[in-house]
């Protein structure tokens, strides 16, 4: 083993949103955090130690890419994910949230429309408030297997509000669906159909589990990557998070120049020292310890279906593609958003994603994140377990 994904941190040492912040946002102190969009395991040791190498040289000053930095993306998308594209398409940004801001304000104009598929990462609704863009959402079905593209919505909610941008999140946070190629496909004909552009959040497709594929959306066909924006980072996968880096992808050479020219015009963060090194520690010598990682997680999602199965057969919950979440349903349990927000920090003391951040299609569910020791993931379950069980017995649909 890589790496001991059992092994217990001193978190409060690490500067970490998820751990420092608990008594500040909580007000309680011995919560367990299982919301913020990272893990609790160390990384890579190659990335570990390309990282102090670059430490120690001791001169912070600017940076900016270098020729193994875009040789390591390209190689890692082409041998992992079979999607081919060349050094010239990459875009470096400071985090993909940061390059959908940019992308919205270089192909969108203040009250167009931007489309979404909800339940779906709250900082989109965010960014689309924030940039004065017209909020427009086509649930997912929420089916026995999981989730699914209603086309027929999806294609009426853009004939009737005719939305310039879609924004795709494949896999899909937090509901861990990882789209097929036919519902990819299918997606983009309908798109260009009526000149909507993609913009595809794809930050999670190295956290596939067993059985299933993460397909690029650009690698499907040179007609897709020409009229799409790919957004790829190792911070997901390989825990980097802090680091603020990513990968845009843009093969169309003249939205590639206009989405640059945003860039500079606003003045966006530079590159991060660090996060070159750590990319290309990654891309070239994290295989293995991402493969490692994954199992774990893979487990740790197999342990808590199990749980939840045996010990809260109310407590619903869809077996996830990908992604490192669980997206548990609390609706059998007739409490309020505020309420069961409520009740999960303070009764049962585990602090996580509130489903209605996610649109009203999340409303009842929350988001846990278990890219965590089982141990703690373990108490978790077990504190919830706990708490639901003084519930007075009129508060549960049966």
């Amino acid at each position: 083993m890589i790496r001991d994904f059992d092994q217990l941190h001193k978190y409060d040492k690490l500067f970490s949103n998820k751990w420092n912040l608990r008594e500040e946002k909580t007000h309680e102190k011995d919560i367990l955090p299982m919301w913020v969009a990272d893990m609790d395991f160390e990384t890579a040791p190659a990335i570990e130690a390309a990282i102090k190498e670059r430490a120690d040289t001791a001169i912070y000053g600017y940076a900016s890419e270098t020729k193994e930095y875009f040789e390591a993306v390209c190689k890692w998308f082409s041998e992992r994910h079979n999607w081919h594209f060349s050094a010239t398409d990459i875009v470096y940004t400071a985090g993909v949230a940061s390059a959908l801001v940019i992308g919205l304000h270089t192909f969108s104009q203040k009250n167009d429309g931007v489309l979404i598929l909800t339940p779906v990462y709250h900082k989109f609704f965010q960014i689309i408030h924030n940039t004065q863009r017209t909020l427009v959402q086509s649930p997912l079905l929420h089916t026995d297997d999981g989730y699914a593209v209603n086309f027929t919505d999806f294609e009426d909610k853009i004939k009737k509000y005719r939305p310039k941008i879609f924004i795709l999140c494949n896999p899909h946070n937090p509901v861990g669906k990882v789209f097929t190629k036919d519902e990819l496909e299918k997606m983009a004909q309908i798109c260009f159909t009526y000149n909507v552009m993609i913009f595809s959040d794809e930050i999670h497709g190295d956290l596939v589990f067993e059985g299933k594929k993460y397909t690029p959306l650009a690698s499907l066909s040179p007609e897709i990557s020409e009229r799409i924006i790919a957004c790829t980072s190792p911070s997901k996968a390989f825990n980097l998070a802090g680091l603020r880096s990513s990968s845009i992808i843009i093969s169309n050479n003249d939205i590639r120049k206009k989405f640059k020219n945003t860039i500079d015009f606003f003045g966006y963060p530079k590159i991060n020292l660090f996060s070159l090194p750590a990319t290309i520690a990654a891309y070239t010598q994290g295989a293995a310890w991402l493969d490692e990682a994954l199992s774990y997680i893979e487990a740790n999602r197999d342990f808590a279906l199990t749980y939840l199965k045996q010990h809260l057969p109310m407590l619903q919950v869809h077996k996830p593609q990908g992604t490192y979440f669980l997206w548990l349903d609390f609706r059998a349990y007739a409490m309020s958003s505020k309420n069961l927000e409520q009740f999960l920090l303070h009764t049962a003391k585990v602090w996580v994603n509130q489903g209605y951040a996610f649109g009203d299609d999340g409303i009842g569910f929350v988001r846990m994140n278990i890219a965590c020791p089982r141990s703690i993931l373990q108490k978790a379950l077990q504190q919830i377990r706990t708490a639901l069980a003084t519930l007075p017995k009129k508060t549960v649909n049966k």
